[in-house]
């Protein structure tokens, strides 16, 4: 059994490596921080200025920042399923970061747990994700 901490920040984690984005490469991490900026803005901000504060904060490029985002999204739709189930085509990093902030609904079948702490099953080939997204709060062996 795994327990799982639940708030905002961790169940965009947990979907995110659910829809196959590793927490281990660096457009986990940019996509996060565009969501906390497309959150902020509360509009339609255009994706050079989201990729430019993206690289302040982390210290590159927006370039980089965008290329790394296109990376993860092309890895998720290419290796896992999820993504080809929401998307007809593979989604661009526009699409799938509006998606996350303002049409989350998209993503309503995929179950996030909704209590602050609960027990949870977790499939092994995520766990390592999991642990590497700061998700897991402790493993409870059976």
């Amino acid at each position: 059994m795994i327990v799982v901490n639940q708030d905002k920040e961790m169940k965009l984690r947990a979907l995110l490596i659910k829809i196959g984005i590793s927490a281990n490469i660096k457009g986990f991490r940019y996509i996060l921080d565009a969501i906390e900026i497309l959150e902020k803005q509360q509009i339609h901000t255009n994706m050079t200025t989201v990729y430019e504060l993206v690289g302040e904060k982390q210290n590159t490029t927006r370039s980089a920042v965008e290329r790394a985002i296109r990376h993860a999204i092309n890895q998720a739709y290419t290796n896992k399923k999820m993504l080809k189930e929401i998307y007809y085509s593979k989604p661009d990093n526009s699409a799938l970061l509006y998606d996350l902030v303002f049409n989350f609904d998209v993503f309503k079948n995929i179950r996030i747990q909704e209590n602050n702490k609960k027990e949870v099953l977790v499939e092994p080939e995520i766990l390592e994700d999991l642990i590497a997204a700061g998700v897991l709060l402790e493993k409870v062996d059976d």
